[in-house]
């Protein structure tokens, strides 16, 4: 069930036992973790980037907003065979033949997110960008270039966690990582506005070529009506996909 992926004791990050939790994880996938040596890792990120560089493990988080994140064990093979089944699910028409574009078309990807990083809706995009785009960087279009933090993503769903049970102040998060809470507010105020000119922008840019875009709801359609005002229809080339 979804919750063995966060059945670890949440102490375990706050306390920064990377080696347990690595045990933990350990029992959850086939890949060996007993020599992944995670001394010196000081984040998140640092131990999960550890765990990737001596394992091959790409373990995806969840953004934590029940305030305990879940840790998913996935290998490349595990992402990439999920996306060639979203080109089965939403880019061909059942009782028909898949088209070529279907199968291998090279679509632009707009991803208005980070680049990368171990969240998943971050991470993902690295995935996406070799499945739908060919690796091609000029057609993978992030709202951010850089790697988006999970340690703030969970400073994020403490800080949520604690208001919810009435004690703002009470933030089981280590000194370091409270000292960044001005940084997320800043990132998260700047992500909500800069999403909806991203996508527009971007949208302009790409008239008439092969897209595949995932984003959140409400910008999107925005960006929509705002087309759709201005007599706008079919911008993109036929074959193109839009997922909210």
């Amino acid at each position: 069930e979804h919750t063995m992926y966060k059945s670890y004791p949440i102490s375990l990050l706050g306390n920064r036992r990377f080696d347990m939790l690595t045990g933990w994880l350990n029992k959850l996938t086939s890949v060996d973790l007993s020599k992944v040596d995670v001394k010196g890792c000081d984040s998140i990120d640092g131990w999960l980037d550890a765990v990737f560089d001596q394992s091959g493990l790409d373990v995806m988080t969840s953004s934590g907003s029940t305030g305990t994140m879940s840790f998913l064990p996935r290998t490349a093979q595990d992402y990439a065979k999920g996306l060639r089944s979203n080109r089965v699910t939403e880019l061909q028409t059942f009782g028909q033949a898949p088209t070529d574009t279907a199968l291998n078309g090279v679509f632009h990807v707009i991803w208005p997110n980070y680049a990368d990083g171990h969240v998943s809706s971050f991470r993902s995009g690295q995935y996406q960008k070799a499945a739908m785009a060919g690796g091609r960087e000029d057609h993978f279009h992030p709202l951010y270039h850089e790697k988006g933090s999970s340690d703030l993503m969970w400073l994020a769903a403490q800080m949520r966690a604690a208001a919810a049970r009435g004690d703002a102040s009470r933030i089981e998060a280590p000194p370091s990582l409270l000292a960044r809470r001005d940084e997320l507010a800043k990132q998260q105020a700047g992500m909500r506005g800069r999403q909806l000119s991203f996508i527009g922008e971007v949208a302009e840019q790409l008239k008439g070529q092969l897209v595949y875009c995932i984003g959140p709801t409400y910008p999107l359609w925005q960006v929509a009506q705002r087309g759709k005002d201005k007599g706008g229809s079919r911008e993109f080339a036929p074959g193109s996909f839009i997922r909210t």
